[in-house]
């Protein structure tokens, strides 16, 4: 099925009716972006973040993970972002960026997506969750939420997405693959949340983000892979390493080869 089959057709009075029938949707307290939530990611390797540690050069970028030869191969990026963590540690500093236009548009509306994909799943209920750990001190995640199937039981890790133009969508409800802009940080949270599923939505753009109007949502199961996210811990663990020895007064190039040669030694 592709993804135009999967779309399916939504309007905000659905939200209404469930409400006037006594169903919970889900609005609740972001617990993202305070102060505290800025301190606990401090020095660590995050989900929004994580995708940039998965970075490699061009002489492993086209195997498969799961080879110990690509999980060492760490690229420019993945170093820029080790250093960045680093960097949080020794100068006791996080630096909190100023939201771009997109990014405020995709915070304020992700509670009425949230609504929407409620509206069309009435056994579904969401509770709000911070920042997860998935190594202790080393690197976590802030998922969207928790979705808990009432009929099944079964938990999934929640993420959202809201799209800023057609051209977004389009790339968000492509295939959920390891090329996907989303995936390593979908993967990052279903470890921190300890779910084999993560329900993934993307709401639809609006006319003008500045008068948001957002009247339907598209929604997808990912699935958790092994595969990578052992390759994902493993880097996180070296990257820590590295870390580490930078802290001691090692360059950041030579303590990351100090890490990477302890990886290859156990």
């Amino acid at each position: 099925m592709n993804f135009k089959e999967k779309l399916k057709i939504s309007e905000l009075e659905a939200i209404k009716f469930l409400e006037e029938k006594g169903y919970d949707i889900g609005v609740t307290t972001d617990l993202q972006r305070t102060e505290e939530w800025f301190q606990q990611r401090k020095g660590k390797f995050t989900g929004s973040g994580i995708k940039n540690l998965m970075k490699t050069s061009r002489a492993t970028a086209r195997q498969e993970w799961g080879r110990a030869e690509k999980t060492i191969d760490f690229g420019a990026s993945a170093l820029k972002y080790i250093f960045e963590k680093a960097m949080e540690i020794k100068r006791n500093k996080v630096i909190h960026l100023s939201s771009s236009a997109a990014m405020r548009y995709g915070t304020e509306n992700e509670d009425i997506a949230l609504k929407i994909f409620l509206s069309k799943h009435s056994n579904l209920v969401h509770k709000e969750v911070g920042f997860l750990e998935f190594l202790r001190g080393i690197a976590g995640a802030s998922p969207d939420g928790q979705i808990v199937d009432k009929i099944t039981g079964e938990v999934y890790a929640y993420e959202n997405k809201c799209a800023t133009s057609w051209g977004t969508f389009y790339d968000r409800i492509s295939d959920v693959d390891e090329k996907h802009i989303d995936f390593w940080q979908l993967q990052a949270e279903m470890l921190s949340l300890k779910t084999e599923k993560c329900i993934y939505t993307v709401a639809e753009p609006s006319e003008n983000i500045f008068e948001p109007n957002i009247t339907d949502v598209f929604d997808t199961v990912v699935e958790a892979s092994k595969t990578h996210q052992k390759a994902m811990i493993d880097r996180c663990r070296i990257g820590h390493s590295a870390i580490q020895y930078f802290l001691k007064g090692e360059n950041i190039d030579v303590a990351l080869e100090y890490a990477i040669s302890e990886y290859k030694l156990k």
